[in-house]
């Protein structure tokens, strides 16, 4: 709907300066090697600063040097983009392309025998460098187009015979495999065929004859017979070797059927060649082909025959075509009718234009009249070929292939544009009158002034209706009308009747049964009309159309100008149409009819810069700000946006939001300056009109206007409030919920969802319009029935699930509580409390938005309801309840209740708390984080109403640093989201402001929350630390990386006593939460990662100091088997073994290994019998039941063994490497076993 916000044109121009660089500073490399000592045969001399050195031209280049060049050209899958902005090419085009020719050619002279030489054919991974130039040849024509690049082709003559000897040595050897299925003898691909057949349609530009430059040697036709052909006598050699090869792929499915009836074309107009009396063999032998039925041709042998035989009618001189258009139609007409040739020619939508295009190229010949025509061509004949394709051509416009539309409608207007005016303007009317057919008029029971309709006295006012019409025939009948506006070949008589068309087109939509649009293509052909009528036709010619003739044209502008008709109809297409194209185009019209036509549209410079081409991309900025800047230009754009708005564009749109944005904009539009045509009492009179007429099965245009007018009723209550004067609304406002039954609320197949949002909305509206100081400005006295139905609407709307309709409700009946009494309110509250406990003891997930309405009124009840509230959203913000009600519990707290609490109870705390640590895990993932984001923001809701106190003034035994912890740990988890959201409410807390950070995943990031917790109190670094765990354990990839870097520099900036700290804080993590498997595993990888990158060297105890901090190697020793003990997660296990396996390499490090540069101490105390202990666990898991556990063990021990050094551990070694760790069996069993015992002999 919306326009990308990112052009990615501008992005491309910003980088594509550097991808050419690239592509220039590889391409010498990608064909040219250096050779030291020179090469005789295929060297080239390039200059350098150093002097000359030998180049020498690669005969295989690899394919994924050729797949860079590719990448680049492409700008990494920008290859598109670069098509759509080819000239950012231009400047390089000769630098590229120029080495390439020049290397090709050098190929061709010197290296062509060793195409397939058996010394290259085995080398795996390359290809031949004829094949590497081609493809990139190929890619710079599908960026810049074949014309561009050809004109770098070399054209000297010599090259000819040595280009098509190469193509016919190369083609002949076919693709052939091996035994063992590798590819070895491979020919050209379509590529190479494609580039070099393009070069060869190039070298016979040649402006001497054929016969001057061939050699005599004799040719091989092997192709020619295929199609019948009897060649004149005496054809240059060369003449017949290039008919060989092109009449060969002519009918080829490939790219280079173009290239081969381009060469085709070339060689059958030279003046030599049609002296000898080529180009009637093969036109003869065309035809031919064409006449006579063969069901063993392929559709693309049609194809190429009949593309070279347009080609032909296009670019031969007059005088050799004059005597074959007669047989050249009879022919292809009766291959089109006749269903038995070529498998039926009518099932190819390319086979149909290009006959298409055939058709005009040949009643524009007949077209001429010239006097050589006549003796081939009589007048009966000329007649029946243009009535024919004239009939041809109308019956194409409405085909099912939107190419062959455009090819029908473009040559229906360029042959229109040669007759004479009489007959111009009967194939205009042929049109015009297309366009009528299928139309049907039918009886309205309402007609407002927005509405194109014709007057009947029987049955009262028509209405237009083209639900059935063919979009396809109206896509096609428009584009003719454009194209014909484009030529100006209509007449200015017939420009009502066209005008008409293109205004009626401009709004034309239909839907699939599955709801999709079909009548965008429709619309933008109208917007190409409208450019072509205002370019192409005077000012005077325009003024002089009667606008009320133009009945598609909405009423109020038929008093107006036609440029001032149009230029509503734009405006109205350019700011309110769904599809951005068309917002577009009509945007460029609007530009382009004003731009002719000054000083005749209201306000026009100004609508002009309004309506901006840029401006209407998205549709929300179209709607919302384009539409109300343009209506207030003038009251007609304004009443023509209203009356659009209200149509299929707008409220009766099948897209909610759209009708949202739709009210949105007539609520602004309402709270403009007030004219008699349409002022707020109108609009709410058309709406409330429409409304009443609606059938109950119209759920979306019900929906549409309903918010309508709650958006009319929000800004008039706007109005009220500045004390501004504002105007009285139509007594029946209070009874637009009439039209919304209970069923529209209630029933699956009438979208209740649409339903209740729409009451909601309305009831909101109307309640705070209410509450205004200043209601009885603008709004009768309310209606007693209003309040009774509103309540017995809300009371159904909010056990609806979908997120709007809970919003919508819990703010209607916040603003309905405002304007009732209070024991009403009382009593309500009682009876919504009571069906909430009912439906939760039931066990219903439909209380969501029950949970919301009782958030939104707390504050508007008296205490002991409030009390009662308050209980209910406890008792329901429990485990207990499903993850989806516990959140809409919690947040009806947070969002109802935490504002207006003064302090926090500790059952309130602990829900808070227990919300903040659900790691609840069901097949959809993670769904406990739902419930910490909730729980995030309400601690975020009740710092903010100074219920919790800054981290700072927090202590451990404060009840509320229950909540400061979980946010502490939360910031540190691997869930972005949550990691995000915890950081951007814990800053506030902060004593200090804290710096910005570009991403919640960076290094910056990680290194910033360490030192967060360094300044707080002792208390805090354990949660961290169990969040940090999580992410360096098992975060994402980028996020892992970074928390492991920025942990690793922070540890390593610490002084000893500091890191002492922060080590026995992992400790005391391992201890408190290793059994738990899902921090365990994190904690293990934190730990194996924190001794393996070398932050813990420092800690070690010497000769009489005390442990620090109860940090002590053989404790972490016995905490990490702790954890591990009887596990039954291999994942579990696998950390331990890395923890164990990295600390016993710390303890075997020497100072020349630290890492760091820091001076690594004396061996400590313990370490020697650390390390041992360290061995004898990762021996007491030889035996583990888990193969992958066993392989980890044997793999550790090896390295561990390699750093111990002496002769028992090498032969220990050899012990691990001569067993398979991953079988199973008894047998193997007991030779780990056997080896388990060794171990442990050795260590004693």
């Amino acid at each position: 709907m919306d326009a990308a916000t990112d052009d990615s044109d501008i992005k491309l121009q910003r980088v594509a300066g550097d991808l050419l660089d690239d592509f220039g500073r590889l391409m010498p490399g990608f064909l040219w090697k250096s050779n030291a000592k020179g090469d005789p045969m295929g060297t080239t001399d390039v200059g350098t600063e150093s002097g000359v050195r030998k180049k020498r031209l690669r005969l295989r280049v690899k394919e994924k040097d050729y797949s860079r060049l590719i990448l680049l050209v492409s700008g990494n899958f920008l290859l598109e983009p670069f098509q759509e902005w080819p000239q950012l090419l231009d400047p390089c085009l000769s630098d590229f392309v120029t080495p390439l020719v020049a290397a090709y050619l050098e190929y061709l002279a010197s290296y062509k025998s060793r195409y397939f030489e058996k010394n290259t054919i085995d080398k795996r991974g390359t290809i031949p460098l004829p094949r590497a130039i081609c493809k990139l040849l190929y890619t710079f024509c599908k960026i810049r187009g074949e014309k561009t690049i050809s004109r770098f082709f070399n054209n000297e003559p010599k090259y000819l015979e040595p280009m098509l000897a190469a193509f016919e040595s190369w083609d002949m050897i076919e693709n052939s495999s091996t035994d063992n299925g590798d590819s070895r003898l491979e020919g050209l691909i379509w590529e190479e065929r494609y580039i070099m057949l393009a070069w060869i349609a190039h070298l016979l530009l040649a402006p001497f004859d054929l016969s001057s430059i061939s050699s005599t040697e004799p040719v091989s036709l092997l192709y020619l017979p295929s199609l019948s052909i009897e060649l004149p006598q005496e054809l240059p050699g060369i003449t017949q070797r290039t008919l060989s090869i092109c009449l060969k792929y002519i009918g080829s499915a490939s790219r280079e059927r173009v290239s081969a009836i381009a060469a085709l074309l070339r060689l059958a107009v030279r003046p030599d060649m049609r002296h000898m009396g080529l180009l009637d063999s093969l036109m003869q032998s065309m035809l031919t082909a064409l006449s006579e039925a063969s069901q063993n041709r392929s559709i693309y042998h049609a194809i190429g025959i009949l593309s070279f035989i347009g080609g032909i009618l296009t670019v031969a001189d007059l005088e050799s075509l004059y005597k074959v258009i007669l047989p050249t139609f009879r022919t292809v007409l009766g291959m089109y009718n006749d269903t038995s040739s070529f498998i039926e020619a009518r099932s190819s939508a390319l086979i149909r234009k290009v006959i298409i295009k055939i058709f005009r190229s040949i009643t524009l010949l007949v077209l001429q009249r010239s006097p050589n025509l006549s003796i081939y061509v009589s007048e009966s004949d000329a007649s029946s070929i243009l009535n024919e394709v004239i009939d041809h051509l109308l019956m194409s416009v409405a085909d099912q292939d939107t190419p062959v539309r455009y090819a029908a409608s473009k040559a229906l207007s360029v042959i229109t544009a040669k007759l004479d005016t009489l007959m111009a303007a009967e194939v205009v009317e042929a049109v015009v009158g297309s366009l009528e057919e299928d139309v049907l008029w039918e009886p309205q029971s309402l007609v407002t002034s927005e509405e194109p309709s014709l007057p009947d006295t029987r049955t009262g006012p028509l209405r237009r209706n083209l639900s059935a019409v063919n979009p396809l025939r109206w896509h096609g009948l428009t584009l003719t009308l454009a194209q014909f506006l484009f030529r100006r070949s209509p007449p200015p008589e017939q420009l009502p009747q066209i005008i008409n068309a293109l205004v009626l087109a401009l709004d034309f939509e239909q839907r699939t049964v599955t709801g999709s649009s079909v009548g965008t293509n429709v619309r933008d052909s109208a917007c190409f009309g409208i450019w072509a009528l205002s370019r192409k036709y005077t000012t005077k010619e325009l003024l002089a159309v009667d606008s009320s003739s133009i009945r598609a044209a909405n009423s109020r502008g038929k008093e107006a100008s036609v440029p001032q008709l149009l230029a509503v109809e734009l405006v109205i297409a350019a700011s309110v149409d769904p599809v951005g194209n068309i917002r577009r185009g009509s945007s460029a019209a609007l530009q382009e009819l004003i731009g002719r036509h000054p000083d005749l549209i209201a306000s026009g410079i100004s609508l002009v810069q309004v309506v901006d081409y840029h401006a209407v991309a998205l549709r929300s900025k179209a709607v919302l700000e384009v539409s109300t800047k343009a209506a207030k230009l003038s009251d007609i754009y304004r009443e023509a946006i209203f009356y659009s708005l209200l149509d299929w564009r707008g409220v009766n749109s099948p897209d909610a939001e759209s009708r949202r944005l739709s009210a949105t904009a007539i609520g602004v539009l309402s709270s403009m300056n007030q004219t008699d045509s349409l002022g707020v009492v109108r609009m709410i009179t058309i709406i409330m009109k429409r409304l009443s007429i609606l059938q109950d099965r119209q759920v979306e245009e019900r929906h549409g206007l309903i918010v309508s007018l709650a958006s009319i009723i929000d800004h008039q209550t706007d109005i009220a409030i500045k004390g501004e004067s504002i105007t009285e609304l139509p007594e029946g406002i209070f009874t637009t919920l009439d039209n919304v039954s209970e069923d529209h609320l209630t029933s699956s197949i009438l979208k209740p969802e649409l339903g209740a949002e729409a009451a909601s909305t309305y009831i909101s509206s109307i309640s705070s319009a209410l509450n205004n100081v200043n209601h009885r400005k603008f709004l009768p006295p309310c209606d007693p029935v209003f309040i009774s139905r509103s309540i017995a609407l809300l009371t159904i709307a909010m056990c609806r699930p979908e997120p709007i309709v809970i919003t919508s409700s819990s703010a209607a009946c916040s603003a309905l509580y405002s304007i009732i009494p209070t024991t009403q309110r009382t009593s309500l509250t009682s009876q919504w409390i009571n069906n909430l406990v009912a439906a939760r003891d039931r066990g219903s997930n439909r209380t969501y938005g029950q949970l919301a309405v009782l958030g939104s009124t707390y504050p508007l009840v008296q205490p002991a309801c409030q009390d009662s509230i308050c209980r209910v959203l406890l008792e329901t913000a429990t485990p207990t309840s499903s993850i989806e009600t516990h959140v809409a519990a919690l947040r009806a707290f947070t969002r109802g209740v935490i504002p207006h609490l003064s302090i926090l109870s500790k059952e309130m705390i602990s829900t808070l708390e227990t919300a903040l640590n659900d790691y609840t895990i069901d097949p959809r993932g993670d769904v406990g984080s739902w419930l910490r984001l909730a729980g995030i923001e309400a601690v975020d809701a009740a710092f903010t109403h100074k219920l919790i106190p800054p981290l700072s003034l927090s202590t451990s035994r404060d009840p509320l640093h229950k909540l400061h912890s979980p946010l502490i740990r939360l910031a540190a988890e691997k869930l972005d989201k949550v990691r995000a959201q915890a950081y951007t409410n814990l800053t506030p807390m902060l004593s200090r402001p804290m710096p910005l950070v570009s991403s919640a995943s960076s290094i910056q990031y990680f290194s910033q929350l360490c030192n967060i917790v360094d300044s707080a109190h002792a208390a805090l670094l354990q949660p961290f630390l169990e969040g940090l765990s999580t992410t360096i354990g098992s975060g994402s990839e980028s996020t892992l990386v970074a928390a492991r870097s920025a942990f690793d520099d922070y540890l390593i900036s610490l002084d000893k006593d500091s890191l002492t700290r922060w080590a026995s804080g992992l400790l005391e993590l391992l201890k408190e939460k290793g059994l738990d498997d899902r921090l365990g595993v994190g904690i293990l990888e934190t730990l194996q990662w924190v001794l393996g990158a070398g932050c813990l060297w420092r800690l070690h105890v010497g000769v009489g100091e005390e442990v620090r901090g109860g940090w002590k190697y053989t404790r972490l020793i016995d905490l990490t088997q702790r954890a591990h003990y009887k596990s039954g997660s291999p994942v579990k296990l696998l950390a331990a073994v890395k923890v164990y396996v990295a600390f016993g390499v710390l303890l075997t490090t020497t100072e020349a290994d630290c890492e760091h540069g820091t001076p690594f101490p004396e061996q400590p105390e313990d370490g020697g019998a650390a390390l041992i202990k360290v061995l004898e666990r990762l021996i007491s898991m030889l035996a583990h039941p888990f193969p992958r556990v066993r392989w980890a063990v044997a793999e550790g021990l090896y390295l561990l063994l390699g750093l111990y050094g002496g002769m028992e551990a090498k032969k220990l070694r050899g012990f691990l490497k001569g067993e398979n760790w991953g079988i199973k069996g008894n047998e193997s069993k007991g030779r780990q076993e056997k080896i388990k015992r060794q171990f442990r002999r050795v260590l004693r």
